[in-house]
């Protein structure tokens, strides 16, 4: 029979990495496999969050997120970046463990030496969903359908979050929005608004607050030549259905609106569509382009 040999060099790099584990107390032991257990998870369906970027993990603080396990390798990170944020963190909170353990429960390339396990933020059902109509939120809900890109799902929950929307509603078919990727791209926005994921056209059309709201679907228009900057003047699709510029949309009136942005390359799905047809409250929107340019990313876009 013939042996396949291992490289000596993998050989100690796995006996280094066991040996550390081994060095790790039970609890210490306990709370590592449970972000390996979550990262693998990409944080799908779980009621506690990996979080290792710096910045994002700052931005949890921030929120006020109930802390589980805070994670470093050095003692010097109390006295520098995060002193204003664990000095009187209970003990049970902190994990110390080896930069080689830390690498192995992180997404980036490039760690800064700490990694921390968030409660995941509870969120009301959706049929009490608040559509913000206070002088605190723009009483805008955002729904992204089919938005599969990470880094234009992020970009746009920032964007969101920045605009001071209320929430954001995710169909099937959206990226994780708590996977690492999108929370990065994000830079912790996620916190500062209601994120509702997995959520159908018939849920939404079936929600009380938001079956009363005036339904905006965003659509490629890629002839701008009938447009015009008066807003008296409505261009028609070939459909029929009235396409207005998104300028002559007053988004802060304080019945609410809903705010539909689809796939760049497919837009909305069939579901999608079939609300659109069946809704007397839907109004197509679009962003006027010049000079030849055919659409927008879409996280651009939003």
């Amino acid at each position: 029979m013939l042996r396949i040999l291992t490289p000596l060099k993998q050989v100690n790099r796995a006996f280094v990495r066991r040996s550390q584990e081994r060095l790790l107390t039970t609890e210490a032991n306990k709370k590592f496999g449970l972000a390996k257990y979550i990262l693998q998870k990409n944080n799908r369906n779980t009621d506690i969050l990996l979080i290792d970027g710096f910045n994002v993990i700052k931005e949890a603080f921030n929120a006020g997120l109930k802390l589980h396990t805070f994670f470093y390798a050095e003692e010097s990170i109390f006295d520098e970046d995060f002193s204003e944020y664990v000095h009187d963190l209970p003990e049970e909170c902190l994990c110390k463990i080896p930069k080689w353990n830390l690498s192995s429960i992180t997404s980036v390339q490039t760690n800064r030496g700490v990694a921390a396990l968030f409660f995941k933020p509870k969120l009301p059902s959706l049929k009490n969903i608040s559509m913000g109509n206070t002088a605190w939120h723009l009483p805008v809900t955002l729904i992204c359908d089919n938005i599969r890109d990470p880094g234009n799902l992020g970009t746009i929950i920032r964007s969101a979050a920045a605009a001071n929307c209320n929430s954001i509603i995710l169909t099937n078919g959206c990226a994780n929005p708590w996977q690492p990727k999108v929370m990065r791209s994000a830079s912790g926005s996620h916190f500062h608004l209601a994120i509702y994921c997995g959520v159908t056209w018939r849920q939404i059309n079936g929600t009380r607050a938001l079956r009363s709201k005036s339904l905006y679907l965003a659509e490629c228009r890629r002839n701008q030549n009938s447009y015009s900057q008066n807003s008296d003047k409505i261009s028609k699709t070939a459909s029929e259905k009235e396409i207005i510029p998104y300028y002559d949309v007053d988004w802060t009136k304080k019945s609410g609106a809903l705010l539909a942005i689809g796939n760049e390359a497919h837009g909305f799905n069939l579901n999608a569509q079939f609300i659109s047809e069946i809704s007397n409250i839907v109004q197509h929107i679009t962003i006027p382009l010049c000079h030849q340019i055919q659409s927008l990313n879409v996280a651009t876009a939003a």
